[in-house]
Parts: structure tokens; sequence; C-alpha cells
């Protein structure tokens, strides 16, 4: 039996969706993130950019060096001068900006992202733990913007692995629970990172948004058992087989650099 973490998890209020869908690689892995949020990658920064761009945002949060980011008393001081803002060079907000327009500018895309409140926080309780999130937009139409270099056809099984199906329902749960007309129809939109960017929408239909509502509630029950216990556990408490016959036929995607590989 592997051992398991006994340490009493803090109770973190509003739970959010960066947190629960932890739980959907292991216990484990959630109670460590508790304590070591994830880093921004650049490729994150980037998508944070775009989004801020398309969302009207990127005023309030970003700021252009015009240089190169370095140890310099130029910059050093410049850091110190905007603090609370994220930095980004001239060359990365031109890139964001560019991909950003051809979302706003797409016949099909650029009115759904303006079909309701953008990035209003919500807050809702489920089974007495109180909840919160920040949908792209939200209103009778629920819209998530995803930057991700994925064409139509590798797009459903991406999104199936990335749970953003369960991270749509999850909020659509908590607008479900606001006073407010219901949702409609939920969206995803996506746009590569580089260019020639062809933005997407992809409409979620019932069923898919059903297996979406039935993964977030099943990660919370196990969340709520783990706090219950005060048990962590990791993938596995014993010895797993492995019958390389019995595995599915989906191709197997390896990201490296900021490329992502097919075999």
């Amino acid at each position: 039996m592997y051992p398991v973490s006994r340490r009493k998890a803090e109770v973190v209020q509003p739970l959010h969706w960066s947190q629960l869908k932890e739980m959907a690689e292991s216990p484990a892995h959630y109670r460590y993130r508790l304590d070591h949020p994830i880093e921004p990658t650049p490729v994150m920064k980037f998508g944070s950019l775009v989004h801020a761009m398309v969302l009207n945002k990127a005023p309030r949060s970003f700021v252009v060096y015009e240089g190169k980011r370095g140890n310099s008393k130029l910059y050093t001081k410049f850091k110190a001068d905007h603090a609370g803002l994220e930095i980004v060079t001239a060359d990365e907000w031109e890139r964001a900006s560019n991909c950003a327009d051809a979302v706003k500018a797409d016949p099909v895309c650029g009115p759904l992202l303006k079909s309701g409140l953008r990035e209003q926080q919500i807050e809702w309780v489920v089974d007495s733990r109180q909840c919160s999130g920040t949908p792209d937009v939200s209103g009778t139409l629920l819209v998530d913007l995803k930057v991700t270099a994925m064409a139509p056809r590798r797009f459903p099984w991406h999104c199936r692995k990335m749970l953003w199906h369960a991270q749509l329902a999850w909020y659509m749960n908590g607008l479900d629970l606001q006073e407010t007309p219901p949702v409609s129809n939920v969206y995803i939109i996506t746009v590569p990172p580089k260019p020639p960017h062809i933005p997407v929408a992809y409409y979620l239909t019932e069923r898919t948004l059903e297996t979406g509502a039935t993964i977030w509630r099943s990660l919370f029950d196990k969340l709520m058992q783990c706090e219950k216990d005060d048990q962590w556990p990791g993938y596995a408490q014993d010895v797993v087989a492995l019958d390389l016959d019995e595995i599915d036929d989906e191709p197997l995607d390896l990201i490296m650099g900021d490329k992502v590989v097919t075999l």
C-alpha cells in the first residue's frame, strides 16, 4: 500500500474550478496545489493576454515594456513602477493583438463574445460549500474562450481530456442558481496562438453538458469524502495491472516545447 498524506487540508473558500479539476488527477494533486499554485507558463500568459484583449480588460491588467526583459536597471525600475501589472514586450502585445482581433472580427465568434456580461464573478453553494467562478461571458449564453492550437478534427478529444465540458457545466450550475434568466446555450470558442488565427465556435450539446455535470459532481463528492476522512491518496493504493491490449485507439499527444506532436 502506498502512503497517504494525513495532513488536514484547509477549507478553501470559495472553491474554484482550477482547484477542483486537480481531483481528476488525484486527491494528492489537489492537496499539493493548495500550497503550491501553478506558476503561469509563457503560453498561459499569452492566453491570458489574448483573453484580456478580447474582453477589453488588457489596459487595466497589462503594461508594455519597450525593450527586452532582463536584469537591467531600466527593467528593474520599470517593474517597480508598475507593480501589480503583468509586463509584456511590444512583440508579445502585437502578436496577442493579432490573435484577439481575429476573434473579435469573426462573424460568428465576435457576436457570441459580446452576448453577455464579461468576466462577471459568480458565487453559489453546493452542499454547504461556497463555490466561485468567473466565466468569460455569462447570461442566457455561456461562452468560454480557449487559446489553443487544436484543429476541429482534434478538438473534441482534447476538450474531453482537458475537462472543458465539465468546467462549463460547473459554471452553468452556478449561473442557474443566480437570480437571472437560465442559461440556454453554451459555447467554447477556440483560436490558435499562431497565425493564421482562425477562430471556431463549438456548441456544447445537452448530452455533453450532462456528461460534464456528472464529472464535476463526481470530483466534488470525492473531494468532500477526502476532507471528511482527512486522506489524500495518489494515483493508486496497490499494484496496477498493465495490459496494453486493452488500451483504446485514441492518439497520443506529446508536448514538445510549444508544439503538440501526435503519435
